[in-house]
């Protein structure tokens, strides 16, 4: 009985290592048939859990890698998403391509009259008048902009006791002709409003001006409404363009509190407006050549205590003009101008009799930052 028991037990133990042998080998191909997968493999040494937030941790970061750079930062691109070179090209231009921001325009207009040289002895002495224009801007893309521009006058060996001359009788006015401040302009500007035909294009400007100079105040001015377009076509090294003006004069009352000679008030302007015609040859890049015409219409209000009816006067300029662009932050311009005018106190047309004024020869300085 014993040794049959002893059997049993021996024949047990057998049968489990036969069992076990078979178990054991199986596994063995079967790691060996997954090997070709590096992943599955990681896989079997990894836990439900850790496979899962590896999952999450490699789709963060190529979500992250196809996002483009900021401007002005070079992308870094992961191996991981190629595709993030491709989109980083395209988005990095187009923001670029916007331009906004502020910038600074100043603007020196500088002239030295003709007269003492074209034998005219009226007294006046040889001196440059200087017009000073800095533009404050603010630019919203490649064609929209809004400005502010103080304005301000002064002269350059000039007296600095010469008054202004604004046809008033002397002693009326504080600032002189050495320094005076002009009207702040506040200007929106489109660059582009339209294109048609063939290379035709076409700007605009809405630009109103405070009342700060003391002219303006003398006037009891509320304000100037000006309102300007331009068409501009080139034509190979041609450059042809046309522009009109419209100027509203926001007066108080229709005469001034300064008077002239007589101690007459003087009649307060109504309107002006403006009509230019420019031809430019670009014999470079940066040397241009320019021919102006044009005239300019001012309308002054009619007095009814003196019986003064409309003034309306004209005025003709030509000019010839060389700019050269030094670089594109500097430009410098110089050239000669002839101004002529007719007066008719009552209508149109006017009178053929036309004063010369005896012209200046200008120079005229541009500055971007």
């Amino acid at each position: 009985m014993n040794k049959l028991l002893g059997l049993l037990v021996v024949f047990a133990l057998v049968s489990q290592l036969a069992d076990a042998a078979p178990k054991k080998k199986s596994k063995v191909k079967k790691s060996k048939t997954t090997n070709t997968s590096t992943t599955s493999k990681r896989n079997k040494k990894m836990t439900p859990e850790q496979i899962k937030q590896a999952n999450k941790a490699a789709a963060a970061a190529v979500d992250v890698a196809q996002k483009p750079a900021p401007v002005g930062l070079v992308a870094k691109v992961t191996p991981a998403a190629p595709t993030a070179i491709t989109t980083t090209q395209v988005k990095q231009p187009e923001v670029a391509k916007a331009k906004s921001g502020f910038g600074l325009t100043w603007l020196s207009i500088n002239g030295l009259g003709m007269r003492p040289f074209q034998g005219i002895d009226d007294g006046k002495l040889v001196e440059i008048s200087s017009w000073e224009q800095p533009n404050i801007k603010y630019k919203f893309n490649e064609n929209w902009s809004v400005a502010v521009m103080p304005q301000f006058f002064h002269t350059w060996f000039g007296d600095q006791q010469k008054e202004q001359d604004v046809g008033a009788k002397s002693g009326q006015l504080e600032q002189g002709a050495a320094f005076n401040m002009g009207n702040v302009a506040l200007k929106l500007t489109n660059s582009n409003l339209l294109k048609f035909g063939d290379g035709f294009k076409v700007d605009g400007q809405l630009r109103f001006d405070l009342p700060t100079s003391e002219v303006a105040q003398k006037n009891d001015q509320v304000g100037e409404t000006w309102v300007s377009t331009g068409i501009s076509k080139s034509f190979g090294k041609f450059d042809l363009k046309g522009t009109l003006i419209g100027r509203i004069y926001h007066q108080s009352y229709n005469t001034s509190r300064l008077v002239d000679n007589k101690d007459v008030r003087l009649q307060n302007k109504a309107a002006r407006h403006y009509q230019y015609l420019d031809v430019g040859y670009n014999f470079t890049e940066k040397l241009n050549l320019t021919l102006e015409y044009g005239t300019y219409v001012t309308y002054s209000f009619e007095d009814v205590e003196t019986n003064r009816p409309q003034k309306v006067s004209m005025n003709r300029i030509a000019d010839i003009g060389l700019s050269y662009t030094f670089t594109k932050n500097f430009t410098l311009a110089v050239g000669l101008s002839e101004v002529t005018s007719s007066i008719n106190d009552t209508r149109m047309p006017f009178d053929t009799a036309n004063t010369a004024e005896g012209g200046e020869a200008y120079f005229v300085a541009s500055f971007n930052i």
